[in-house]
């Protein structure tokens, strides 16, 4: 494009595009972490359209919100939008890209986004190692929370099987 100056590209500073990697990053991590969880409770292929519907719900609303970030950087819904951590990797480029956080904004914003992603890695494992011992019906996620986990005792039969 520069060669045959065919496209004009607005000039960016690097440290916009620096926060716009982070931010991918941040999201795909969290997403993922998302659907992995999620997953987790399905035994079935057939299901996990069922179960991810709500996470794909909360990601449309929050890629729609964020175009809020882009025209009112500074309002009070694009802050909030750009600090929790389900949108905070739609709206807060935005804001950054728009001049409109502060410096410790995107600090803050990553750390609660990290912190959301090791939760989601610990929710995730705990649901994956209940539901795969699990047969019968569907498993909900408070049982699958509230199962015990650990290695079985000495002899072999878990407590709530004898």
């Amino acid at each position: 494009m520069a060669v045959s100056s065919s496209i004009s590209l607005p000039a960016t500073r690097g440290v916009v595009v620096a926060w716009a990697v982070v931010w991918f990053a941040l999201g795909y991590a969290l997403y993922a972490m998302v659907y992995g969880a999620l997953g987790s409770l399905t035994s079935r292929v057939e299901d996990a359209q069922a179960v991810s519907f709500p996470v794909v719900a909360v990601l449309m609303a929050g890629y729609f919100a964020s175009f809020v970030a882009v025209g009112r950087p500074e309002s009070a819904l694009a802050r909030v939008l750009s600090l929790f951590p389900l949108t905070a990797p739609l709206a807060m480029p935005n804001r950054i890209a728009m001049g409109g956080a502060s410096w410790w904004e995107p600090v803050a914003a990553a750390l609660l986004t990290m912190v959301t992603i090791a939760g989601l890695g610990q929710l995730g494992g705990r649901v994956y190692a209940n539901a795969i011992l699990h047969s019968g019906p569907r498993l909900s996620l408070r049982r699958a929370w509230r199962a015990p986990t650990g290695p079985a005792p000495a002899g072999g039969i878990p407590d709530t099987i004898r």
